[in-house]
This record gives structure tokens, sequence and C-alpha cells, in this order.
């Protein structure tokens, strides 16, 4: 049923969109998704809107097929329990700053656990959002944790519904199979210990953050945290130093981007200019991303840090919104050093380096 859906719409296309191929409609529908889900969350402004623009994103960088409504409908069945568990640790642990961090950090190392067995990537995204922000707005105000908890799932709604549209309008030429990976999936090839390894190292690099910001209780650097954990998530910096260095590379890029956005918007403030802005720059950046160019990446890399920092920025309260921005930058880039240079000291080989380091040793005696 859902082929010959799609096979409709395809037929009922205008004939610029019919002549598109599977890459160009792929990067026409990431460019107009991350635009509509920047317009709705900027004239919206629900609490925790930007957080629409960074699923959106996620969801439509995505080669796999479309999840189907009932895919969707479990996937939203899933994330209610979750932040239905997040309040529950909230209220029972927010006012134990020590137990708090500590069922935080079980329930992190989890997370990470999952995403190492192929877990789809917006829950795991969701899943480590939810388990960080919610216990420590908790600590300000319980109510407070209840909003964010209402803003972000009207953040998942919106990106599952823009997902859906624009894979209705602009289907894929390639026919999908009848039935997509359920989302909700393990499927590994990695090896038990090499999983937990894994995981154990993006913990590690992340606790501290999580620690600091818990401790001080420093709400106004919970999107420091957030970009933290989501960063540990990233394959590449299990990769070594290579794969670390183009995550640093792709976030410095985005940053450097955010500016000349910023900067723009500064000289013409109007919806219509960051429409258009946004457009321009997912465009450039879903060229890259849908081919099969060594940068890809961290072109994907590069537009997550676009929606991050712009998305947050605009969406604040409002004061001092250019000293927001620098600080904004400044944070974002310190913390991807700390987590790119914490995954390259983990994944060193220390066993080779500590005998080399011996052998040296007796050598010098």
């Amino acid at each position: 049923m859902t082929s010959i859906i799609m096979h409709h719409h395809w037929r009922q296309l205008p004939s610029p969109l019919r002549n598109l191929t599977q890459q160009q409609r792929r990067q026409l529908r990431l460019a107009i998704g991350v635009t509509l889900a920047m317009t709705l969350a900027v004239t919206a402004a629900w609490p925790l809107a930007f957080i629409a623009i960074i699923l959106t994103c996620s969801l439509m960088s995505s080669e796999k097929p479309c999840m189907t409504i009932k895919q969707g409908g479990e996937l939203l069945s899933v994330i209610i329990v979750v932040v239905g568990f997040g309040l529950l640790v909230s209220s029972l642990f927010a006012d134990t700053p020590l137990l708090c961090i500590a069922v935080v950090a079980v329930c992190l190392l989890n997370a990470f656990f999952l995403n190492t067995g192929g877990l789809n990537s917006l829950l795991v995204t969701l899943l480590l959002i939810t388990i960080t922000l919610l216990p420590l707005m908790a600590q300000q105000s319980y109510g407070l944790a209840l909003l964010v908890s209402v803003g972000l799932f009207i953040g998942v709604v919106t990106a599952l519904c823009i997902n859906w549209l624009l894979h209705a309008l602009i289907p894929d030429v390639e026919q999908q199979p009848e039935n997509p990976q359920d989302p909700l999936e393990i499927n590994s090839v990695q090896t038990l210990d090499k999983r937990i390894q894994q995981a154990r190292n993006s913990l590690v690099a992340v606790l501290p953050v999580v620690i600091a910001v818990y401790s001080f209780e420093l709400t106004n650097s919970a999107l420091v945290m957030i970009f933290a954990v989501i960063l540990a998530q990233n394959p590449d910096l299990q990769a070594g130093y290579k794969g670390c260095m183009g995550l640093l590379l792709g976030n410095t890029l985005g940053g450097l981007i955010a500016v000349l956005i910023y900067a723009l918007l500064t000289l013409v403030p109007s919806l219509s200019f960051l429409v258009l802005m946004t457009f321009v720059f997912a465009s450039l950046c879903a060229q890259r991303i849908f081919s099969a160019h060594r940068m890809a990446p961290v072109a994907s890399m590069v537009l997550s840090t676009i929606c991050l920092l712009i998305g947050s920025v605009l969406l604040g309260d409002g004061t001092s919104a250019g000293e927001k921005f620098i600080v904004r930058i400044f944070q974002i880039f310190i913390v991807t050093l700390y987590v790119v240079g914490a995954f390259s000291l983990l994944t060193l080989d220390w066993k080779t380096i500590l005998g080399r380091l011996t052998l040296w040793r007796q050598y010098v005696k």
C-alpha cells in the first residue's frame, strides 16, 4: 500500500520534480525540511523549539527509508515513556545532587550502549537530552521540567510531521522496502565487548561536563551539556585521531558559518531573510551530505552546528543576543575541543605506549 501511494504521488509531481534524481530529491527534502523547521520554531517559539530544527536535520540527513505512521507512533510512545521516566528521576533525586548524578550516569551508559547497537539515532538523541536535561531543570523547578518535557515532545512531533510531509510530496525514485527497519530494533555487527568499551568511552568523556553542570546548577550551560552528550554518540569519535579531527573541523566550520549568518541577520533582521539564509546554507550542506565526497560527514556536522547555534540564540529570551551568540560560539568550540581530546586519549593504545616508554627507559639506563 505504501509503495502504491508513493508511486501515485510521484506521478502527480510537477515535471521539474519528476526529473530529479534520487540524490537530488534527498538534497531538496533536507533543505526544505530544515528551512520549514526553522520557520515554525521561530514563529511559534514554544519551549525548547530549537530541538525541532536539530531533530529534523537528523531525520532528513538519513538515507534510510521513511518511517511508517505506525512506526512513528511506536517511537512517540517510547518517547512518552522516556520523558515520564525522566520526570520520575527528576522528582525523586533533584534534591540529592550526588545520587541524581549517579542515576544520570547509569542512564547515559545505557543510552550509549544502545547507540552502539544501531538503535534509531533520533531515539538515542532524545534519550540523551531527556536523561540529562529534565533532572537539571527540576533543580530549579519541577514545573520548569514539565514545561521542557512538553516542548521536547512538540519538537519531536514537528520533526516527524515534516519528515512525513516531505517524503509524501517528494518521494524517492527508487522503490523502498514495504517494511523499513523498525526504529526500535537493535542491529549491531560489533561484539559485546566492543560495544561495552565504546559506551564506556562515551560516558567517561562526557561525565565531567555533566558533573560540573549539575554540581554548580549551571542551567545556563545546559545547551553545552546537551551538545557534549550528543557529540559523544558520534561513531567517528571511536575511530581515533582522524575521526576526531573531522568532527572538530565540522564544528569549527559550522560555527564560522553561523557567525556569518548571524552577522547578516543583524543587518537584515527579518523572518523572510532568515528563511532565505537557512535554505541557501542548508542546500549547500545537503549537496555534500548526499554525495560520495569524503567531506560528506563533515558537512552533516556543519549543518547540525548551524542549526544548534542559530536556533538556540534566536529562540532565547532576546536579551543581549549578540553577547549570547559570542558566548555560545566560544562554549561550543571549547566543549568540542574537550570531547575530541578526551576521545583521542581514550582511544589510544596505552599498552603499546607504556611498553615503548618502558623500553626507552631501559635503553637510557
